[in-house]
């Protein structure tokens, strides 16, 4: 694994001290992926913004500057990393409509938990990270994709108060034009969607968990627990505790009938 090798890994929000507000460049390759919030990325011959999802990688030597919104919350993974095979010799900006790249991200984080990591398992990320760069590389930039854009941000925060505004300013278009082109595509307005996955996330949460009614609230984006049963009610016909308590009942009569013996 020595030709795919990571050199430094971290997490990291508009408050931390690593962030560089001039124009530099690094001797390894540099990934940045954000998880919340947008930065200008200039470059000597142009600049772009990077936003929720999308994966910025400098090759060594680039120079770049990230400008961000200060006045708003900014959360990157950061990865600098050798990798002998990747021929990139321009700055890679993509969006992760796949979620594929973050799933290896969230990987190599997992492995950094506790100080422990395995130096083998995280040759392996980032070698895959490499072939998917690769891969993109050679697709092209493709055209910009809002309306996946907003449904990935919508199943990733579903649980925090989101707006039509937030949701057209990730988009880069207004609001009507969103909730017009989201429909289109989807059949349901954004916060219809939005409502949609909270309720199949509730009710995972009521069939497989102990947690009472107003934790799953809380934790599927809903709030007060009183405006999650009553709407909750409204849409299934019974209350979040008769749902829990008639799957509980249908699952155990599966495992009493799964007990019957065979004649």
């Amino acid at each position: 694994m020595e030709n795919f090798l990571p050199l430094y890994f971290a997490r990291f929000d508009e408050k931390s001290d690593i962030w560089n507000f001039v124009p530099h460049a690094h001797d390894c390759f540099e990934m940045l992926y954000f998880l919340y919030g947008n930065a200008r990325i200039a470059l000597p011959e142009h600049s772009f913004y990077a936003t929720f999802a999308d994966v910025v990688v400098y090759p060594p030597g680039v120079l770049h500057t990230e400008h961000l919104q200060l006045d708003h919350h900014q959360e990157v993974y950061c990865l600098q990393f050798s990798a002998a095979d990747l021929a990139l010799q321009e700055t890679l900006h993509r969006h992760d409509a796949s979620g594929q790249i973050r799933l290896l991200l969230d990987g190599i984080a997992a492995e950094y938990v506790g100080g422990a990591a395995d130096e083998d398992v995280l040759g392996c990320y980032v070698r895959t990270l490499s072939a998917l760069l690769l891969r993109s590389l050679r697709a092209g930039p493709g055209s910009e994709a809002p309306v996946e854009r907003v449904m990935m941000y919508l199943r990733d925060h579903m649980a925090e108060e989101i707006t039509i505004e937030e949701l057209a300013q990730l988009a880069h278009l207004s609001p009507s034009h969103l909730i017009r082109t989201f429909s289109k595509s989807v059949g349901v307005s954004p916060i219809r969607y939005l409502q949609n996955i909270r309720f199949d996330a509730a009710k995972s949460l009521l069939m497989a968990t102990n947690l009472d009614v107003g934790e799953v609230s809380a934790a599927v984006g809903f709030g007060s627990p009183k405006y999650f049963w009553r709407v909750f009610r409204a849409a299934t016909g019974m209350s979040p505790r008769d749902f829990r308590r008639r799957e509980a009942l249908c699952a155990s009569g599966d495992k009493e009938q799964d007990r019957a013996p065979f004649y």
